[in-house]
C-alpha cells in the first residue's frame, strides 16, 4: 500500500468520530461534540468596516450562520478642474 497523505491530531473521549477512511484518498466522517463542551458564537453575524481593526471572537465556536462584511460606499464624480472626485465612506 501506498501512503499519500497523513492524518494527525487529537480524539479524546470528550467527542465521538463516525466515518470511514479508505486507502483511496477519502476521508468522510462526522465528529459529534458533546454540548457540555461545544462553544456556540454568541457575537454579531453582520461586520461593518472600521478604520480600527475589529475582531469577532468565532475561534473554536460553533457558528450558526455566515458572517456578513458589509461594503464601503464609493462615489464618482466629475469635478471643476476636469478630473474625478472619489468620495469613500459617504
Amino acid at each position: 500500500m501506498t501512503s499519500y497523505a497523513s492524518i494527525s491530531g487529537r480524539l479524546d473521549g470528550s467527542c465521538v468520530l463516525h466515518g470511514t477512511l479508505s486507502g483511496c484518498g477519502e476521508l468522510s466522517g462526522t465528529v459529534y461534540l458533546p454540548e457540555r463542551i461545544r462553544q456556540t458564537y454568541e457575537g454579531p453575524y453582520e461586520a461593518y468596516p472600521h478604520i480600527s481593526q475589529q475582531v469577532l471572537g468565532t475561534k473554536n465556536k460553533l457558528m450558526t450562520d455566515d458572517i456578513t462584511i458589509h461594503t464601503i460606499s464609493i462615489t464618482r464624480t466629475d469635478n471643476p478642474a476636469g478630473g474625478r472626485t472619489v468620495y469613500i465612506g459617504i
